[in-house]
C-alpha cells in the first residue's frame, strides 16, 4: 500500500500563478506516483476522519479519492498514550489496527500515507524522558514493516535543524527504496530557515520529493508560509498541508473553507482537521451545547465557505433537496428532515453522529470535484477569475491589494 512499487514520487509544478495586484497565489504540478499513474494538484486528500464519516451513514454512498491520509494523533492523556505506545504492545497494536482498517478503506487510492503525530504535550513528554529516539524507531517500523507502506512520514518532534537533518538521512539510509515524507511546523520559527535550506537542497536527488506541513492558522503565521513559499514554488518537491481548519472565522472573520482559502496561499495536496478521537471531531463542535442548527454545518460550493444550518436555511430554504442531490443518495432525506431530534430524542448522540457525517461526506464529495474546476483556472493562470466567482474568497483576495 502506498505510491508505488519500485519508484520514487516525482514531482513537476506546471503552472504557477501570483499576481501583483492582489495576494493569492497557487500553482498545480504533477504528482507521478507509478509509471502510469500521476495525480494532477492542487487537490484534496481524503482523511480517515472522512472515512468512518462514511462509514457511519447506514447506505453506500462511494468516496473517490486519488490521496489518502491517514492521521493518528498520540497524546500524553489516555486516548493514544505516546507512553503506551512506546511500552506497551497493547498499545502498539492498537495504533497499527487503526491504521490497517483505515488503509483497507483507501486501498483504491493511488497515495496513500500515514501519519503518527504527537500532540505538543507529547512532543514535551519524549524530550524529556529522553525517548524521541525510540518513538522515532518504533513508528518507522510500524510503517515500513508492521504496514509495509510504500511512503514513510517523519512526524514534527521539535528537533533542532542539525537533529531533524540527522534523523532525515537515517530515514533515508534505512529505508532506501521508500518514499519519505519529513513533516515541519510554521509555528517553530528558529528552527524553519535552516531546515528549509536543507530540504530545498536536496530537490531532485530522491530523497526529498514532498515536504509535510502541519497546518497553522494563516494569519498569525504569515513570514512561516511566506518562507516555505518562496523556498518551494519552483521546485521539484510537493507540498502537503495537513490537519486544516475547516473553516478560517477565527483567522478571517469569514466562514471560508480552509482548504479553498489555503489553496490561494500554500499547498498541493490539502486534508482537512483529523481529531484524536474521530468520527466526528470537527473541532470540537460535538461537545458544544449550542443548537443543533449552530453547531451543525454544511459546505456550499458556489461561494466555498461552510455555514451553519442556521444560516443556511436563510439563503437557501431548499437545502434539503440540494444536499441529497449533490450526495447522490436519498436515503439520507430522514436524518435530514428530522435533525432537530439529534437535540431532544433518546438516542440524540447517534442521531447527531450521523448528521455530522453527512455532513463530512457531502463537504468533502463537492469539494473534491472544486478543486478539478480550480485545477483549470491556475493552469490558465487564470486564478483571479475563479476568485471573483466565489463570493468567500472574493471577500478576502479582492479587498487586499498589494501596498
Amino acid at each position: 500500500m502506498g505510491a508505488r512499487k519500485g519508484m520514487k514520487i516525482k514531482v513537476n509544478p506546471k503552472n504557477i500563478d501570483t499576481s501583483e495586484k492582489y495576494l493569492y497565489r497557487a500553482r498545480t504540478t504533477e504528482i507521478k506516483v507509478s509509471s502510469s499513474r500521476s495525480i494532477m494538484t492542487p487537490i484534496r486528500a481524503v482523511t480517515n476522519s472522512e472515512m468512518r464519516a462514511k462509514q457511519n451513514i447506514p447506505t453506500e454512498i462511494p468516496i473517490d479519492a486519488e490521496i489518502g491520509n491517514i492521521t493518528i494523533k498520540l497524546t500524553s492523556k489516555r486516548t493514544h498514550n505516546v507512553a503506551s505506545f512506546i511500552n506497551k504492545n497493547s498499545a502498539y497494536n492498537t495504533i497499527k489496527r487503526k491504521a490497517l482498517y483505515q488503509l483497507l478503506s483507501m486501498q483504491y487510492s493511488l497515495f496513500t500515507y500515514v501519519l503518527l503525530q504527537p500532540t505538543k504535550e507529547a512532543i514535551q513528554f519524549l524530550h524529556k524522558t529522553n525517548q524521541i529516539e525510540e518513538f522515532s524507531r518504533l513508528q518507522s517500523i510500524l510503517q515500513a514493516e508492521d504496514l509495509n507502506l510504500d511512503v514513510i512520514t517523519i512526524p514534527w518532534l521539535e528537533l533542532p535543524p542539525q537533529q531533524f537533518i540527522r534523523l532525515h538521512k537515517r530515514y533515508v539510509t534505512q529505508f532506501p527504496d521508500k518514499e519519505i515524507i519529513p513533516f515541519i511546523d510554521p509555528k517553530n520559527e528558529r528552527y524553519l530557515p535552516e531546515i528549509l535550506t536543507y530540504l530545498s537542497k536536496n530537490e531532485n536527488t530522491d530523497t526529498v520529493n514532498i515536504v509535510g506541513i502541519l497546518y497553522r492558522p494563516c494569519s498569525t503565521h504569515r513570514i512561516s508560509y511566506d518562507r516555505i513559499w518562496k523556498t518551494f514554488y519552483d521546485k521539484d518537491i510537493g507540498i502537503i498541508l495537513t490537519d486544516v481548519s475547516r473553516t478560517l472565522l477565527r483567522d478571517l472573520s469569514s466562514n471560508v473553507s480552509g482548504v479553498h482559502y489555503s489553496e490561494f496561499f500554500i499547498g498541493d495536496i490539502l486534508s482537512s482537521f483529523v481529531g484524536i478521537r474521530a468520527p466526528l471531531d470537527s473541532e470540537g463542535e460535538e461537545n458544544s451545547k449550542e443548537p443543533i442548527e449552530h453547531q451543525l454545518k454544511f459546505f456550499r460550493k458556489e461561494a466555498l465557505d461552510v455555514l451553519p444550518l442556521f444560516d443556511l436555511k436563510k439563503v437557501n430554504p431548499h437545502w434539503i433537496d440540494k444536499i441529497i442531490s449533490e450526495i447522490g443518495e436519498k436515503s439520507i432525506r430522514t436524518a435530514l428532515e428530522n435533525y432537530k431530534e439529534a437535540e431532544n430524542s433518546k438516542d440524540k448522540k447517534d442521531k447527531k453522529v450521523i448528521l455530522y457525517s453527512i455532513s463530512k461526506l457531502h463537504e468533502f464529495k463537492e469539494s473534491r470535484q472544486e478543486f478539478k474546476i480550480s485545477q483549470k483556472y491556475i493552469k490558465q493562470t487564470d486564478s483571479i477569475d475563479y476568485i471573483k466567482e466565489k463570493e468567500a474568497l472574493r471577500e478576502i483576495f479582492l479587498r487586499q491589494t498589494k501596498l
